[in-house]
C-alpha cells in the first residue's frame, strides 16, 4: 500500500451553534463555511499538548495514522 502525504486535514459538514442571539448581535446569520481545511501542525500542536497534559511529561515526537472511511 502506497503511503499518503498529507499536510491538512478537511473537515466537512460542519454544523455551527447559531442561536437567535447571534443573528440579532451580527444582524444577520453568521456567513460561516461547510468545508474548512486544517493544517496538520494544528492537529500535532493539539495532540503534544494533549499528551502532555495527560502524562505530565513532555513529547519529542509520534505518528499519525489517519483511518479515512467513505460514507
Amino acid at each position: 500500500m502506497p503511503k499518503i502525504k498529507s499536510t491538512h486535514i478537511t473537515v466537512t459538514d460542519i454544523e455551527w451553534d447559531i442561536d437567535k442571539a447571534d443573528i440579532e448581535e451580527y444582524g444577520c446569520k453568521p456567513n460561516l463555511p461547510n468545508e474548512v481545511e486544517i493544517p496538520m501542525n494544528v492537529i500535532t500542536d493539539a495532540i503534544s499538548d494533549y499528551l502532555s497534559d495527560t502524562y505530565a511529561y513532555t513529547v519529542k515526537g509520534f505518528t499519525i495514522f489517519l483511518s479515512l472511511k467513505q460514507r
